[in-house]
């Protein structure tokens, strides 16, 4: 309650400081530009086998080109820094313009804007700077360099060139002069993209470990951001299409080769097959040993489709060395089932799309470059040696079946020459159609899968924005000033009270527990010190009776008769307060004598307006100086009298030491009910400590915001070793709204 009621005191701190943050707040939310967040939903088409590359194709019963494509993958793709830059690029989100109004500069869209800069070459010094352009006339507009600030006055089309930058500046249809002060300002879109990859491109499954991707952007202009998102899903679909397309191409360029080689062949057998039959006179086939025959065909079919098989390696293989300088895609293997190959073969042809995508953005000497190019040369070195390695295998193949086909040969020797040779000539020729056939169905497939090839990213929500601002909340930023408002004073009281040296409330005096406090007197604005009044509503007066009742409750008990009145140093009311409650009892009939013992800087007769005489100084030095001769009358109350300090003497400390001292109090007692004593700043000089014999009670001032926190210690010595008979405080200079509601006379409570 203590420490709330101190903020209460103080409450129209809390209202200025409130009323300034909300200001602030207002300010703020005016300038600043709200956000609107962008969102789309996409469904990733899931790709675990090639299915969704070229399905049914030559590719597929291979199983060849394995994408493991998933929504954490795609993710990536989506949020890579080449697919953001091309997006920028293709948006010409390079440059950003402004209309300038009088207290604010307002960004625009560029399909909002009335006039379009083209960059023909720009350098990174023109990214710190914004270009102020005022539209003139329909042909005509004036520049401002970023140089030197000068302006120049261009027309539209106009090459404009600088150290910055190179630019033509031409209008749009919806080129206006209504707001003729405009201002652009470039931007490097791979700075852009990285900001977007790493912050501002939020993209989240919509459900855990689903296909379904959440894609967000922030952005002070809607329109930007659901554009930014269109051309992110385009160019991600066009890109994954435009590598299916280049994969199947180069199978396509492949098979069309084999082709090629086998229409040769064929027509070769054909050829040879109606020459042989014309020069042997052949019309028809008998058939002996057909069980030889059939053996012999078994082991002949065997022979030919293992030789079908070396030829494909071998094929591959020439196809590999003579790309051996390139780095190109390697075809299907065809009828080759050799996982090991296939995987190699994957491989190879998923870092050669990735190698090429590197090679699209950076130069061949690019230190990634080349090790991804060498990375390439071992994977097809690798390649190279697996196909050996099937070639040596097939060729111990064809050995074994050599033999057996040649142990039935041996058997059906007695057949006809001519018939064997037909029928050889015919296997050739059959396999060779099949070949050919096989080969040719493939390369329409794979055509066929051209047109037919589905995006990767299905649009599920196509990108659209909330109206409603995502940033700044108004009212959170309200909130937020309100709270701050409140915060700066309680910061402000905390850090007052910490740095504060000096008293400032009655709790600083917690540790006095045993003095009792007579009571706190209210600032006065004006400089008197007589305060006193007949009106018995004055505050002052109220004050003193609270005073003049604690110290005797009971006015026939003379128990503190003589009052010495304290202080730690100048200037914190001890005359003031000796002089009102010498008032305050000489107005309850009360026979009150003051006595000004500040023999150094006497200000009692001063204050009262009361013409020096001799006095106290006077009295003490001289044996002809009565008591009665120096006695006073205050000329404020008939029962109240005042003693001066006399001749100022060079010696006021010794000088009370004189044992006549004793006598004026004896003498004092029999003639006044109170005698109060005004004396120096005990803080300064011991003549209180002197005079403590002769008292019955002390009364020491403490003066808010003037008496310091270690001049306490002062009070703390005098109470623990009972320098001064019966202390008692007075806390002076209150200001009433601080002035603590305890019943006078209590003690300070913590």
């Amino acid at each position: 309650m203590k420490d709330l009621n101190k903020y209460l005191k103080r409450w129209y701190w809390f209202a200025i400081s409130i009323g300034v943050f909300v200001l602030l707040g207002f300010i703020f939310l005016l300038y600043i530009d709200p956000q609107y967040q962008i969102t789309a939903a996409v469904l990733i088409q899931e790709d675990k086998k090639g299915e969704t590359t070229l399905n049914e194709t030559a590719f597929s019963d291979l199983n060849m080109f394995h994408t493991n494509k998933t929504a954490d993958n795609e993710t990536q793709k989506l949020l890579s820094i080449d697919l953001l830059t091309k997006v920028f690029k293709d948006l010409s989100l390079d440059t950003r313009y402004y209309i300038n109004k009088t207290f604010k500069r307002k960004e625009i869209y560029i399909k909002s804007a009335p006039i379009k800069v083209n960059i023909v070459e720009i350098t990174p010094l023109a990214y710190r700077d914004i270009t102020d352009i005022r539209l003139i006339s329909n042909n005509m507009f004036e520049l401002t360099s970023p140089i030197d600030g000068s302006k120049h006055t261009y027309s539209f089309g106009q090459q404009i060139t600088n150290p910055y930058y190179t630019i033509t500046v031409t209008k749009t249809p919806l080129f206006t002069i209504e707001n003729p002060h405009l201002s652009i300002s470039f931007t490097d879109i791979v700075a852009l993209a990285k900001g977007y990859n790493s912050l501002r491109l939020q993209i989240t499954p919509v459900v855990k470990d689903a296909n379904t991707l959440l894609l967000s952007v922030n952005d002070n202009i809607p329109q930007r951001g659901v554009d930014i998102l269109n051309r992110l899903i385009y160019t991600y679909n066009k890109q994954s299409a435009d590598n299916k397309a280049q994969l199947a191409n180069e199978t396509i360029t492949f098979i069309d080769n084999r082709l090629k080689y086998l229409n040769n062949d064929l027509m070769n057998v054909e050829n040879n097959v109606q020459q042989y039959k014309q020069n042997n006179s052949v019309t028809n086939i008998q058939s002996d040993a057909q069980d030889n025959l059939q053996k012999s065909g078994e082991y002949n079919q065997q022979l030919q489709a293992i030789q079908i098989q070396l030829n494909i390696v071998q094929s591959t293989e020439n196809y590999l060395n003579e790309s051996a300088d390139q780095i190109t895609l390697v075809p299907s293997t065809l009828g080759l089932q050799d996982e090991t190959l296939v995987s190699l073969i994957n491989k190879f042809n998923d870092q050669q799309q990735a190698y090429q995508q590197l090679l699209s953005t950076n130069q061949p000497n690019n230190p990634l470059v080349q090790n991804a190019k060498k990375h390439l040369t071992s994977l097809k070195e690798s390649i190279q040696e697996n196909l050996k390695s099937i070639k040596r295998s097939m060729l111990i193949t064809r050995s074994n079946l050599e033999a057996n086909l040649a142990k039935y040969e041996a058997k059906i020797r007695t057949v006809p020459v001519i018939e064997t040779g037909i029928q050889q000539r015919d296997r050739d020729q059959l396999v060779k159609q099949n070949l050919f056939q096989y080969l040719l169905q493939k390369r329409e497939e794979t055509s066929l899968s051209l047109l037919a090839t589905q995006p990767d990213a299905s649009i599920i929500d196509s990108p659209n924005y909330d109206p409603n601002a995502t940033k700044p909340k108004p009212m959170l930023i309200y909130i937020c000033a309100i709270i701050f408002g409140g915060l700066v004073p309680v910061l402000l009281l905390f850090v007052k009270e910490v740095v504060n040296v000096k008293v400032e409330h009655v709790d600083d005096l917690s540790s006095f527990n045993d003095i009792k406090i007579l009571g706190e007197l209210c600032h006065i604005n004006k400089k008197e010190s007589i305060r006193i009044t007949n009106d018995a509503h004055s505050s002052v007066t109220e004050l003193f009776r609270y005073i003049r009742n604690t110290i005797n409750g009971n006015y026939n008990n003379y128990s503190n008769q003589v009052l010495l009145v304290t202080s730690c140093i100048q200037n914190e009311g001890k005359t003031f307060t000796a002089i009102n409650l010498g008032l305050s009892l000489s107005s309850i009939s009360k026979k009150t004598i003051i006595l000004e013992f500040d023999l150094r800087k006497p200000d009692l007769l001063k204050s009262l307006k009361i013409k020096p005489s001799i006095g106290i100084s006077d009295y003490l030095n001289s044996d002809d100086v009565s008591v009665d001769s120096i006695i006073l009358p205050s000329n404020t109350s008939p029962d109240l009298f005042v003693i001066g300090a006399g001749t100022i003497c060079n010696n006021p400390g010794e000088l009370i030491l004189d044992p006549k001292i004793g006598d004026l109090f004896t003498a004092l007692r029999k003639m006044f009910d109170y005698i109060i004593i005004d004396t120096s700043p005990i803080g300064m000089v011991a003549d209180a400590l002197t005079l403590s014999p002769y008292t019955d009670s002390s009364i020491f001032v403490v003066r808010y915001n003037h008496t310091q926190k270690s001049h306490l210690k002062i009070l703390k010595d005098i109470v623990e070793n009972k320098k001064l008979k019966n202390p008692m405080l007075i806390l002076n200079d209150a200001k009433v709204e601080n002035l603590k509601s305890y019943v006078y006379g209590s003690n300070v409570y913590a």
